[in-house]
């Protein structure tokens, strides 16, 4: 990324609105910092909760694709806006399709290389004969609901996150309601 620090403005935008107009500006060394922390912790928490729900190899398709589509879209964003004067400039329609095709193909990739099972599928097996049952109306559906035990510092995890997206999300709610634009890293 640094190879094209010369052809980058000195405020590169990070985040568009509705509109396609560029509403939140960075550092180049902000931006760069977005998708090497973010893509790595969001696929640790994502694997975190796969195991935690007994569902890894089916958390794994997600956590890859997301990891892929945000290491795109952040370094794609940057690359850019090379060349551009006022950060905002160049073809971000183009980046933010070729992020989806990445995070899908990332998903598609981990699915073929864990071979995950059809979760629609249904199996032909018997259920073993120890296999607890419940007794009820054959006319009557169940389903089976589980809980996740966070142990020792993994507790923390949840309040870590909160506390770290919270104050960003009410300075994005303050300012809404005042009709103003939150405060970016280059204010």
């Amino acid at each position: 990324m640094w190879w094209a620090r010369d052809d980058l403005p000195d405020r590169i935008a990070t985040h568009w609105g509705i509109s396609g107009e560029a509403d939140s500006f960075s550092t180049v060394g902000q931006a760069v910092l977005f998708p090497l922390i973010a893509a790595p912790l969001q696929l640790v928490l994502l694997l975190g909760i796969g195991v935690g729900v007994r569902q890894t190899r089916m958390m794994a398709h997600f956590a890859a694709g997301l990891s892929g589509f945000l290491v795109v879209i952040g370094f794609g964003t940057i690359l850019a806006q090379r060349g551009s004067t006022d950060g905002g400039g160049g073809r971000i329609d183009l980046v933010l399709a070729l992020s989806l095709a990445t995070g899908l193909a990332m998903a598609a990739l981990t699915r073929v290389l864990l071979g995950a099972p059809d979760p629609l599928a249904r199996t032909t097996e018997p259920l073993p004969a120890s296999a607890p049952r419940l007794e009820g109306p054959t006319a009557t559906a169940g389903a089976w609901t589980g809980a996740i035990r966070l142990r020792g510092s993994a507790r923390w995890i949840p309040l870590i996150v909160t506390g770290a997206i919270a104050p960003r999300t009410v300075n994005t709610l303050i300012a809404s309601q005042r009709g103003t634009a939150p405060p970016t890293a280059s204010q």
